[in-house]
């Protein structure tokens, strides 16, 4: 991802942004509110590069999105008394206007509706930066983050609002069922297990249950339904609902060097020693 930026003294040069993944999929109307024009970045520890036969434009090349930090269009305190020889021009182009906290509840909401993840994940995080309604922007946001597959970034937000312990019943059930789906996703089952035991006799807390039982099983003795899963690849392109089973095998050095794959006990002829089944991203 490209952009074009400015130092305080008037200097512009690109900045190359890799594995910036709010933006790899994002269209233009999402990655403008994201990055405006007129954000302010701090960037740390850029590097700085042109190319081999001195032709080409010179750019900034940063390769973690952790050194990145974008304050917006606000000035921050950090930033306090720093000003630009661009800031007129920036401010003809036109700075997204402030907006309220429901303000971005409302657009967030809409986003989501549309499946415009991205975008729809950034009004909760504007949300959760102006403090309003924390517990809920948290918990719609990890809902975005499952379905984004972000989901330790979920589980994050899951359990950070448990641990608010200002949750009414019906705010504690729907982020233990966030956390669970987080938790099922990255294969965590026994974890799965202990959480729903939270709300024992719950049906859907039963069907967690349930569903991470029938996983631990397929992870401990490589029993699938082989049939079921035969016919459900031949319509096409799925992910199953399946747990990975790794049969008793494991990879290690030998004394002479020698690095390979060993059984760690006896197998039986048409033993099924190592299967990795899940075609989807976990």
């Amino acid at each position: 991802f490209w952009l074009e930026v400015e130092d305080p003294q008037g200097n512009t040069v690109f900045l190359k942004l890799h594995n910036f993944i709010p933006l790899l999929e994002a269209n233009e109307d999402e990655w403008i509110p994201i990055l405006p024009i007129g954000s302010m970045l701090v960037i740390r520890e850029p590097s700085y590069y042109r190319d081999a036969d001195g032709k080409g434009l010179p750019y900034i090349l940063v390769e973690s999105p952790s050194d990145v930090i974008n304050f917006g269009p606000d000035e921050p305190e950090q930033l306090a008394g720093v000003a630009w020889k661009g800031e007129e021009k920036t401010m003809r182009l036109g700075l997204p206007r402030r907006t309220t906290g429901e303000g971005w509840k409302a657009k967030g909401l809409r986003e989501f509706e549309a499946s415009r993840w991205y975008m729809s994940a950034y009004c909760f995080m504007k949300c959760i930066q102006m403090k309003f309604e924390v517990e809920v922007s948290r918990l719609n946001r990890a809902e975005i983050n499952h379905r984004l597959g972000w989901n330790n970034s979920a589980l994050h937000d899951a359990q950070a609002v448990l641990d608010s312990g200002t949750l009414s019943d019906d705010l504690k059930r729907k982020a233990i069922n966030r956390k669970l789906k987080a938790l099922y996703a990255l294969g965590r089952y026994q974890e799965v297990l202990q959480t729903a035991s939270v709300f024992e006799g719950d049906e859907v807390m039963v069907e967690w249950a349930t569903r991470a039982k029938q996983r631990i099983e397929e992870q401990s003795t490589g029993n699938y339904e082989w049939l079921k899963l035969y016919k459900s690849a031949e319509k096409g392109l799925f992910s199953p609902d399946i747990a990975d089973y790794t049969g008793p095998v494991e990879v290690k050095s030998e004394a002479d060097g020698y690095r390979g794959t060993y059984v760690t006990r006896d197998v039986k002829a048409g033993e099924l020693l190592v299967s990795f089944l899940r075609l989807g991203p976990k």
